[in-house]
């Protein structure tokens, strides 16, 4: 009984979710494919996963096979509901075999150091796009802990007036296997690196 939610089509508009994130894991969802006008707008991610990251989409654990894919999936989180410092407003969370992703990530909390990643410990994207923006000194990373990326473009100049002077503005942290990709980072905070911590990269 139940609905099947193993494929999953995203048609054209925009769906926002005021408060919640979406467990791939717990839906059983192994494809997405997002029509190239739909976007998901996640208002205020509310599940702590690693104590510290507030993801929109994710997986409680990586999956590893090849079934699994995301092809146009446009998410925007604009907003996390936390209450403690050193938490991380997160787009993609664990996702693999991604095509034509997009990920805009903000955190926008009172409390310090309120970091943003787009795209966290995911693998195998390729032409995937995003930007983050952290709160109150948080730092700001569109891809993070990810490998095997192809073609893909951080552009962290989106927000260049939402941050403190003491934010680390990163790009592509401790990425590895980088292949053409693309880093824009604006200068004049604590820390402006496209790639910092990375390994294996050409083009």
């Amino acid at each position: 009984s139940g609905n099947d939610y193993t494929s999953v089509y995203i048609a054209p508009g925009t769906y926002t979710l005021e408060s919640g994130s979406i467990n791939l894991t717990a839906t059983g969802t192994k494809i997405i494919e997002g029509h190239p006008n739909a976007k998901l707008v996640f208002s205020s991610t509310n599940v702590a996963i690693n104590t510290n990251y507030y993801p929109a989409l994710y997986y409680t654990g990586k999956p590893d096979s090849q079934e699994y894919k995301m092809t146009n999936v446009i998410i925007d989180v604009t907003g996390m509901n936390a209450t403690s410092s050193n938490v991380y407003a997160t787009g993609f969370y664990n996702c693999i075999n991604m095509l034509n992703c997009y990920a805009t990530s903000k955190s926008t909390g009172t409390k310090d150091w309120q970091a943003a990643y787009g795209y966290y410990s995911c693998s195998c994207l390729i032409n995937c796009q995003g930007a983050a923006s952290g709160a109150n000194n948080g730092n700001a990373y569109t891809f993070a802990s990810c490998s095997y990326l192809t073609n893909c473009i951080a552009d962290e100049t989106i927000y260049p007036a939402t941050y403190d002077s003491k934010a680390d503005i990163i790009p592509y942290a401790s990425c590895s296997y980088l292949t053409n990709c693309q880093a824009k980072a604006t200068d004049g905070y604590e820390l402006t690196r496209g790639y910092f911590g990375c390994n294996y990269l050409t083009g």
